[in-house]
């Protein structure tokens, strides 16, 4: 099964989101889920030494089992630098709109703030949460809102 992801998330503009507005984030989150759906077809087939002589092949039967599976995604960003003597200045690459100004990505803040927002999971918990999952964000620094 494969579904393909809406347009609508694809284009989303991560920064014009309203992460105070409970309802949007509730709705963005849902959405989310929904596209990032996958399903991985595992064959399993009979143990053919079992079956007496006279069984025919019928077909299969279909079964989903649900899962979910929770993971970093780190992602180092190598920028690259230069440096001109006679302005004195240094000009260096940018990073990818969606993380240019937060700490986290698209996908970690969504999670963060369905947690805060629609689990009613305190701050510390989710630091908590997060710093299990492998997370070395600073807990002195880390704040939503």
């Amino acid at each position: 099964m494969h579904h393909s992801i809406p347009e609508d998330v694809v284009s989303l503009d991560i920064e014009s989101i309203d992460f105070n507005n409970k309802y949007t984030l509730k709705i963005l989150v849902l959405n989310l889920f929904d596209t990032t759906e996958q399903s991985v077809q595992a064959n399993h087939p009979v143990d053919k030494d079992v079956l007496p002589p006279d069984t025919e092949f019928k077909g299969y039967r279909h079964m989903i089992k649900q899962n979910i599976k929770f993971e970093t995604d780190n992602v180092e960003y190598i920028l690259e630098r230069y440096h001109s003597t006679n302005k004195s200045k240094v000009y260096e690459a940018e990073l990818p709109e969606d993380v240019r100004y937060s700490e986290f990505g698209s996908d970690l803040k969504s999670f963060v703030m369905h947690l805060y927002y629609s689990g009613r999971v305190t701050e510390n918990k989710i630091w908590k949460i997060l710093e299990e999952m492998g997370s070395s964000y600073p807990k002195d620094r880390f704040q939503i809102s």
